[in-house]
């Protein structure tokens, strides 16, 4: 039995790719605070500030257990997957050995990439690890709690997505990268990092001339925008 907990794009659950019904959204939003913190003991008080934010209302906890048991019966034949009461709050329980949830999978695939493997391992791993985000982390999700962690993933995605392009290009596959590097660069246009990625990327596909131009567009912005020099 293949259990998936989604948090890289919508919230979800999938059981042998069948999908598991996880109630309304702030019911899904409660999983998602346990599967974000899968292991961990989450207090009833933060749980409730994270899924009703400023908005929570008199009987929040009565509404909590209620989501708890609710998710529960969901989860009743899922493997490997629980949610356990702890003292003060909840845990969402499950093997670290195999983690069911993507963000946790995604996470370990990227460590093990930043860990002894050489670049070919790495790149493999990195690429993995991207695949398994299938949109914005959290979607379906509102708040404030969610707003910031969906701020904060995506910039672990890019993070990783950072790091296997300077695989890559170690790899001297950088006229593979060009497209990709040059729509990231337009996306994060004072990111010098990605710059210097696109600018290698294009001098290794025997683009010197575009190289040279996307280097002297970027340090114009940073001196318009930023009044500073490319690092």
């Amino acid at each position: 039995m293949v259990t998936v907990l989604h948090l890289l794009g919508e919230v979800a659950a999938h059981v042998d790719g069948q999908p598991v019904d996880l109630g309304p959204a702030r019911q899904r939003c409660l999983l998602a605070v346990l599967a974000v913190e899968a292991g961990r003991v989450v207090p009833v008080d933060r749980l409730a500030e994270r899924v009703w934010g400023t908005d929570e209302p008199r009987r929040a906890r009565a509404t909590l257990h209620s989501y708890i048991s609710r998710l529960r019966r969901a989860l009743a034949d899922v493997a490997g997957v629980a949610i356990a009461r702890r003292s003060g709050g909840y845990c969402l329980t499950g093997d670290p050995a195999h983690p069911a949830v993507d963000l946790h999978r995604f996470r370990d695939l990227c460590a093990r990439a930043r860990g002894p493997a050489d670049d070919a391992e790495s790149a493999e791993l990195l690429t993995e690890a991207l695949r398994l985000w299938r949109g914005p982390a959290l979607t379906g999700i509102a708040g404030e709690w969610a707003e910031a962690e969906r701020d904060r993933l995506e910039q672990e995605r890019l993070a990783a997505q950072h790091d296997l392009a300077d695989v890559r290009l170690r790899l001297g596959q950088g006229g593979d990268l060009v497209v990709e590097l040059v729509a990231l660069a337009g996306a994060h246009p004072l990111d010098e990092r990605v710059a210097g990625q696109c600018v290698l990327a294009l001098h290794q596909a025997g683009r010197t001339a575009d190289a040279l131009e996307h280097y002297r567009r970027l340090r114009v912005r940073l001196v318009d925008e930023l009044g500073t020099e490319p690092g």
